[in-house]
């Protein structure tokens, strides 16, 4: 929960990871153009789930701009 705490203050500009608040936390696997990678959900008590990465959240810093965009707005 901490880390999460950490990413939103650092990430003020984007939706909050924690939301209405956390039931559990799980691990999965993300696929995407890379293959795939291990990485942390949050599942909220609304039943919504969202993904964060601990390296940002550790950080303290916000991504940088080109991480941030969305997956159509990349150009290959």
């Amino acid at each position: 929960m901490a880390l999460l705490v950490r990413y939103d203050a650092a990430h003020r500009d984007e939706e909050s990871k924690i939301g209405c608040g956390v039931d559990y936390f799980n691990v999965r696997m993300n696929w995407g153009t890379g293959g795939a990678t291990k990485g942390f959900w949050v599942v909220r008590t609304d039943g919504s789930e969202t993904d964060f990465s601990f390296l940002w959240a550790v950080k303290g810093t916000p991504k940088p701009e080109h991480q941030n965009l969305p997956m159509h707005a990349v150009r290959w």
